[in-house]
């Protein structure tokens, strides 16, 4: 999405989130971690009729190549069953599909997730999370495509996955505390901001429109609540 792209300038947090809070369970963590990409995966070889068929609306050219793409979903099964932990799924990861048709993919889920067809545009972000799942922004837009569809759970689910492949950075961490509002667990959403605010240096994005309205609008939900 427009706003998910304009927030890549990348504003981090102190990589103290992470230490202090997951460095001493961080093989605990991988752990998880790397047991929910899995299942992410194998809901995905399950549940993959619903993009199949959206995609061979919305772009049958793509479509075409599908059993290929299905083919490589399934050699990734194959190398997951080999692995133990995280870092040894990046050691043998390999993108099934290449650059061009993965931008096309991201673009139809952005064109839906745009037009607030968020079932839609779930269909894309699930499957990207299948097939790319080392990428935080893929996981970020699952996540929101999740919320807005009201999937509360599965949102923080896919946010949590983002916060494990880049723990410093802050967009993640807002969109839990925008899913906590909307799932009425306001003591949550006030606990973990409070947090972010002794973390964040404003100059980070102060300078950034999405990230000031963001804040801006969590503290004001936070606020009335």
């Amino acid at each position: 999405m427009d706003n998910k792209k304009n927030s890549q300038e990348e504003i981090t947090l102190s990589t103290a989130i992470f230490t202090q809070k997951r460095g001493e369970t961080t093989k605990e963590t991988e752990d998880v971690f790397f047991k929910n990409m899995v299942a992410q995966l194998e809901k995905f070889v399950q549940e993959s009729t619903p993009f199949i068929e959206q995609l061979k609306v919305d772009n049958p050219t793509l479509f075409k190549n599908l059993t290929t793409t299905q083919v490589n979903i399934e050699a990734i099964q194959k190398k997951i069953a080999d692995c133990k932990t995280t870092e040894d799924f990046k050691k043998i990861y390999n993108n099934p599909l290449n650059s061009n048709d993965l931008a096309v993919i991201n673009q139809l889920g952005e064109k839906w997730f745009n037009e607030n067809q968020f079932e839609k545009a779930h269909h894309y972000f699930f499957f990207l999370s299948a097939v790319d799942p080392a990428n935080a922004d893929v996981w970020i837009a699952k996540g929101m495509a999740e919320q807005n569809l009201s999937h509360y759970e599965e949102a923080l689910g896919s946010y949590s996955m983002a916060i494990n492949l880049s723990p410093t950075y802050l967009l993640p961490y807002l969109q839990i505390i925008d899913c906590l509002i909307l799932s009425k667990k306001i003591d949550d959403a006030k606990q973990l901001f409070h947090f972010l605010e002794k973390e964040i240096d404003p100059k980070q994005y102060s300078e950034n429109p999405f990230y000031v309205s963001k804040v801006n609008t969590i503290k004001e939900h936070l606020e009335a609540a």
